[in-house]
């Protein structure tokens, strides 16, 4: 038997809407997120291609050059991933850096709300360690591939 039908007079007041419209909320975060995330890769790999492809231009004589003295390809090659490697190392340590500081700027802002609706957001050691290197050794891959 329905509650407002033997109580007229009597609202019930039911959690379930407004927490699947909480759900949905944060689904779509989390989707949004996870695309950016995906197209700051793939942005990622095309600034590598990049450097490469403009080093390569801007020292076409010097390549042309090396390669008439002798110079392998594999020689010439290696030089450009070492500029790569130490571009990609370079913006990946100030990326991880600004990243942290952004999350546990969101932290203490999520924190200081006082609400007892989200989870506790305290990162370990370990996942502190994965945020900062994961993106270097997945961009000196990255570098050394190109």
């Amino acid at each position: 038997m329905d509650m407002q039908d033997k109580f007229p007079y009597v609202y019930v007041n039911d959690h379930k809407a407004w927490l699947s419209d909480f759900i949905a909320f944060l689904r779509f975060w989390e989707i949004g997120l996870t695309g950016f995330a995906f197209v700051m890769g793939i942005v990622a790999i095309l600034a590598v291609v990049a450097i490469i492809r403009s080093r390569m231009k801007i020292h076409m004589n010097e390549i042309e050059l090396l390669h008439l003295i002798g110079a392998s390809d594999t020689y010439i090659a290696g030089q450009f991933q070492k500029h790569a490697l130490i571009s990609v190392v370079k913006g990946a340590i100030a990326g991880s850096i600004v990243a942290l500081i952004t999350l546990y700027f969101m932290i203490w802002k999520l924190q200081s709300l006082q609400t007892h609706m989200l989870p506790d957001l305290n990162l370990t050691l370990f996942q502190n360690l994965i945020l900062i290197f994961a993106p270097v050794a997945i961009g000196s891959i990255l570098a050394l591939l190109t």
